[in-house]
């Protein structure tokens, strides 16, 4: 999942609640940030279960195809739903919608990821985002970054090729437009997988694309499905390769595409 239509497409970000007192620790706009743990963290107080929704209004038209919140409170926080509209208002409704969640803890925050992939939603012009959230007495809750694409690409990886590596984030530190590792994590993952064999035409359709679009510069999203429950957000460690290994009776080859990733904070 990869290309943001958010990042510079944006007209503004609200965040509203049905009752209760939101008050911001970290400003609404880190919701776009790609660092998760420089996540929009707020707190709020009030009795029974309130409804906050998250408004992200585009300066133009857009096509969504997946959306991603990233690294999201886990404890009296609850996901109640995504609406798309388009200039007019008018809800888009989605079909062949597609949902994969992980959870994970860093240093003892319990954080939840969902990742929904649709068919294409066209002249998106707001995304709507609702949570619901149990009692809350001044309690903190975090929403790492959400990240809603253009792209998304299905790919078939070859059995036991998918290794998830990690490396120690020592005193690295990178700028914005690398991997950005926070000090509250002593590591981060690497992984690594390759492709089963894809015509010549898939490849320059599908993989080289991910290149020019992404390469290690722009943040992807990577959903194995065969390892339920890994979720890879980051960047490519270095652009995709791929190598010749048969050709078919009609003259083209069949190709396997290495994928490097870097996980990112």
């Amino acid at each position: 999942i990869q290309n943001s239509v958010i990042k510079d497409n944006l007209t503004s970000t609200t965040h509203t609640v049905n009752f209760g007192t939101v008050t911001a620790i970290r400003p609404l706009d880190n919701i776009h940030d790609r660092s998760v743990l420089n996540a929009y963290e707020f707190s709020e107080s009030h009795t029974g279960l309130t409804t906050h929704t998250i408004t992200i209004t585009l300066t133009s038209n857009a096509t969504v195809r997946s959306i991603a919140l990233l690294d999201c409170s886990s404890v009296n926080f609850g996901f109640n739903g995504i609406t798309f509209k388009n200039s007019s208002g008018a809800v888009l409704n989605p079909t062949n919608e597609v949902e994969t969640t992980r959870t994970r803890t860093i240093n003892n925050d319990i954080l939840k990821t969902w990742v929904y992939t649709y068919d294409p939603i066209f002249n998106v012009r707001s995304i709507e985002i609702e949570v619901l959230i149990a009692d809350s007495t001044g309690d903190t809750m975090v929403i790492g970054a959400v990240m809603a694409c253009e792209d998304a690409v299905q790919m078939d990886v070859k059995p036991k090729s998918f290794k998830p590596n990690y490396e120690s984030t020592g005193n690295k530190i990178r700028t914005p437009g690398g991997q950005v590792i926070a000090d509250r994590n002593n590591s981060y993952m690497v992984p690594a997988f390759t492709t089963t064999a894809t015509k010549e035409t898939d490849l320059i359709n599908k993989y080289i694309d991910i290149n020019y679009v992404s390469s290690t510069s722009e943040p992807v999203i990577f959903i194995p499905v065969e390892t339920q429950g890994f979720i890879v957000y980051g960047s490519q460690k270095k652009p995709n390769s791929s190598k010749p290994v048969e050709a078919l009776d009609s003259g083209e080859w069949k190709y396997e595409t290495d994928f490097r990733l870097e996980e990112e904070f």
